[in-house]
């Protein structure tokens, strides 16, 4: 099997940065594999930190495992890890940090994975805003707004992370847009909604989202939105 040049060369670039990482908290890469194309990293046992949250949430056995003690320790193994791509010279911006891209070994030592998009920060400390988009859940308002990505927007994610940790909840789980706009361009036209319904769906994200927004403590300073 064979890959697209630009995913063989993003695949080589991702492997270039592991290589020269060398920590306790940041996934070992061992080696690659030219066919078909991949990395080789150490195995964590656990999954990804958004597996074992929702394990947690499942099974109160799991759930009693999962103390404020333990998380608090998941944090501090990827702050440190975070630290240590942040102080690297040049820094490297990970671009990606998310639970999923927390994996956790059997001892419960929690390393970041995923460097696909990440890159050396260059001399004016922020990168441009070409890197395609990752899950809006995680992205901070200067990447959203196309300003380009600065060591402080892994620090943004890294606070939606902890809200994770904290409620055991995915972001914004509940607010689905992606339904409403395959409503919007049905191919039958009877099928589609009306801007009532439009409307009355987009109250509610928008309502939910402020909710959303206010646990994560961003509500401070953003304008407001009329509803009505």
């Amino acid at each position: 099997m064979s890959l697209p040049s630009p995913l063989v060369q993003r695949l080589r670039e991702e492997a270039d940065i592991m290589f020269s990482l060398r920590h306790p908290n940041c996934v070992q890469l061992m080696g690659t594999v030219t066919s078909p194309p991949c990395l080789v990293t150490e195995y964590c046992s656990r999954g990804s930190l958004t597996d074992c949250l929702k394990a947690a949430k499942r099974d109160p056995g799991k759930a009693a495992a999962m103390t404020w003690h333990l998380r608090l320790s998941l944090a501090l193994d990827a702050a440190k890890g975070m630290l240590y791509l942040h102080t690297r010279s040049p820094p490297i911006l990970h671009r990606d940090l998310k639970s999923p891209n927390l994996l956790v070994d059997r001892n419960w030592d929690c390393k970041v994975v995923d460097f696909g998009l990440s890159t050396w920060l260059g001399f004016e400390g922020r990168e441009d805003s070409s890197a395609e988009a990752t899950n809006p859940r995680w992205l901070p308002p200067e990447v959203i707004k196309g300003e380009g990505a600065i060591l402080a927007s892994d620090v943004y994610a890294f606070g939606v992370v902890l809200w994770e940790l904290v409620s055991w909840e995915i972001p914004y789980a509940g607010l689905n847009t992606w339904l409403l706009m395959q409503r919007c361009w049905a191919h039958e036209p009877a099928e589609r909604p009306s801007f009532n319904a439009v409307a009355a769906q987009l109250r509610d994200l928008l309502r939910r989202l402020e909710d959303a927004g206010c646990a994560l403590g961003m509500r401070a300073g953003s304008q407001a939105v009329r509803l009505a």
